[in-house]
């Protein structure tokens, strides 16, 4: 298990703001109570993605493990070439063969392509392998992430005070797949996305007063 970590990211980006709108920040006026009191902010992430497990059948017992299934000891394919894609280069939608494609409709372009690539690992093998090769030999898809939040502020009187916002959480409603499965078990499955990562776009509302 000579290797990378599961959390190894090699870029990640992450960065936080609030801005209060100055325009009409008193709320004097007609046009000041209209106007006045806005404020945004947001997080937004960036990141590449995480390495990318790729299972055999020996799952360990290659390396001296005494039960692979008991011990949680797995071990990864050992690529022969250069064929596993990082991230999700090479799929369409087997419905309309177009990119991108649609979790689970995601499939190779080719079968031979999916065959180069399944062909291109292989599991360990005691006594030519001196190490197994960690977490993962390549990496899964980046991802990016904005949420945001919409703020009123309402002044009615010195004390008395209101303000209403709007959360949303992955504000562009943006996808971010699974990673591709690679397991020598099967070549049905090789390469596969079997959905969506992270949740989709969600929206909360909420107001308070303050005296």
């Amino acid at each position: 298990m000579y290797g990378v970590q599961g959390f190894d990211r090699q870029h990640v980006f992450n960065a936080f703001f609030v801005y209060d709108i100055p325009f009409y920040k008193s709320q004097k006026g007609l046009i000041g109570h209209v106007l006045g009191g806005w404020s945004i902010a947001s997080v937004i992430t960036v990141g590449s993605g995480a390495p990318n497990y790729c299972g055999t059948n020996s799952n360990g017992q290659s390396y001296g493990a005494a039960d692979a299934a008991n011990f949680f000891d797995n071990e990864q394919c050992h690529p022969t070439g250069n064929v596993i894609p990082n991230g999700q280069p090479t799929y369409v939608d087997t419905a309309t063969s177009s990119f991108p494609c649609n979790p689970p409709a995601c499939i190779f372009q080719t079968s031979a392509q999916q065959l180069a690539s399944y062909n291109s690992v292989r599991p360990g093998i005691l006594g030519i392998d001196t190490k197994d090769s960690g977490v993962g030999i390549n990496y899964g898809h980046g991802y990016w992430n904005i949420d945001g939040k919409l703020q009123r502020n309402f002044k009615f009187t010195e004390r008395v005070s209101a303000n209403f916002e709007v959360v949303f959480t992955n504000l562009f409603n943006h996808v971010v797949f699974q990673d591709p499965a690679w397991d020598v078990t099967s070549l049905t499955n090789w390469g596969s996305v079997g959905g969506q990562a992270n949740a989709p776009r969600a929206m909360q509302l909420g107001a308070r007063i303050i005296f």
